[in-house]
């Protein structure tokens, strides 16, 4: 297989061979199940100059092109609650051929790239979203044009987020991966 593979909950390989040529860094569902995305660095089947970013419908398992496509990788993946956005982070500068520095917003529908543009000097490789913020972890020293080291919450509001954090937590070489508990945030180091 090339990209993506698809088992049965008993392990076997089933005939889904979607036609995508390169690598997978990245795969998360829409809340409600319907679309997987697909993040990396790769060229779908059905759109050779929309790279690295694709969707697939889950109940026809039909592959293609989402977003308008990304210059550069993928890395991170992160549909919003309610599925309305679709954050994506990595090595990136440019989506659907405007500029976006390693950190976008999509409608989690269409693809149509949001006004939402913070941006992040350093490869962004963990994305979680909570109902009211967005937590960023990476390689990145700064995010929306202030110092922040490795790991920046974005707090959502009415119509975007914003930097809100009053310190990054500067930690080892990369931001990790990250997982939201009950009464904090664990980071990968």
């Amino acid at each position: 297989r090339n990209g993506l593979a698809s088992f049965t909950p008993d392990g076997s390989l089933t005939d889904w061979d979607p036609a995508l040529e390169g690598t997978v860094r990245a795969l998360s569902l829409h809340p409600d199940n319907s679309r997987l995305y697909v993040g990396g660095a790769f060229a779908p089947g059905d759109a050779r100059t929309q790279r690295n970013l694709a969707v697939v419908d889950r109940a026809t398992g039909s592959l293609r092109a989402f977003g308008g496509g990304a210059n550069s990788g993928v890395w991170a993946l992160a549909p919003s609650a309610d599925g309305s956005t679709l954050y994506i982070g990595g090595a990136f500068v440019t989506v659907a051929g405007k500029r976006r520095v390693r950190l976008a917003a999509l409608d989690g529908a269409t693809g149509e790239l949001l006004p939402w543009n913070s941006g992040a000097n350093g490869l962004v490789r963990t994305l979680l979203p909570t109902e009211d913020a967005l937590y960023v972890a990476g390689d990145f020293l700064s995010a929306g044009g202030l110092s922040r080291a490795r790991l920046v919450k974005l707090e959502r509001g009415k119509n975007a987020l914003s930097l809100r954090m009053s310190n990054g937590i500067c930690f080892g070489d990369s931001g990790g991966p990250v997982l939201l508990g009950s009464s904090d945030v664990v980071v990968g180091i």
